[in-house]
């Protein structure tokens, strides 16, 4: 088996309690994380920023290596720094997104930072948007819109089964692949369980630092299911529009099911 030097680390940074303040520690009190056969799960709770701490405090350890990662991919793919994407990122997201999802990117950065791993708002903010500003927006920017011969064809993949003779139950049966670079890959997987002030209770596959799920794995309080896969066809990236990082995690946290089984 081959080790990738960048595979997240088993052990949590554990700054000493004395360094945290009494609200803190109040607010850490809150949340847990725990490791079982190569998954992580990270429970966070509460106001956005409170969460946000939380996640970022916890997931220190596989943050600093996750930034150590996506420097190396960034520059290997694109030539450019990191904190040029994290720059960039400041010019076209925090005017797009909502007070509640900025103090809960805030707080990552917050707490990471406090567990001694330094982490900015802006690469905090570019990492939630990697996957567009890569795969979407750096495109366009060089002149090569995405929808070339790489993006004709599927790549994610997934089925949806569900009803009385179609599954063993008739429950829902959902099953999803990710087509993504083995070095992306070992980010992904963490299993993140938010419980916001507000909203629905999230449980998603996710990866240390994100507020949403990147492989768009879910189950909701709300009664939603859901997963990504590739549509392909499409062409170009509209930065004036709100991202889709944002897009799915509002839609997880406040769309629900009617008793008719419409989404609302």
């Amino acid at each position: 088996m081959i080790k990738s030097k960048f595979a997240l680390s088993r052990h949590p940074l554990t700054p000493p309690a004395a360094s945290l303040s009494q609200q803190e520690q109040a607010t850490l009190a809150k949340a847990y994380r725990t490791a079982r056969n190569g998954w992580l799960y990270l429970h966070i709770e509460g106001a956005p920023e409170e969460r946000g701490f939380q996640h970022g405090y916890l997931m220190a350890a596989e943050i600093r290596e996750i930034l150590e990662m996506t420097r190396f991919v960034t520059k290997f793919s694109t030539g450019e720094e990191f904190d040029y994407f994290a720059d960039e990122a400041m010019k076209m997201y925090p005017n797009l997104l909502d007070d509640e999802i900025i103090a809960e990117i805030k707080g990552i950065a917050e707490g990471s930072t406090k567990a001694g791993v330094p982490l900015s708002f802006a690469q905090a903010l570019a990492w939630n948007a990697n996957i567009e500003m890569m795969w979407s927006w750096w495109p366009m920017v060089k002149g090569k819109p995405p929808g070339g011969r790489l993006h004709r064809h599927h790549h994610c993949s997934a089925f949806i089964a569900t009803g009385k003779g179609i599954t063993q139950d008739g429950g829902i049966v959902l099953a999803h692949n990710t087509w993504d670079t083995f070095l992306n890959s070992n980010a992904f997987r963490l299993m993140l369980d938010i419980a916001p002030a507000c909203g629905h209770r999230i449980l998603m596959q996710s990866a240390p630092g994100l507020i949403h799920s990147g492989t768009d794995f879910f189950v909701t309080a709300g009664g939603l299911v859901g997963c990504e896969t590739t549509i392909a066809g499409f062409s170009g990236y509209d930065a004036t529009k709100l991202p889709e990082f944002y897009r799915v995690r509002r839609a997880m946290q406040y769309a629900m099911i009617s008793a008719s089984g419409s989404r609302l």
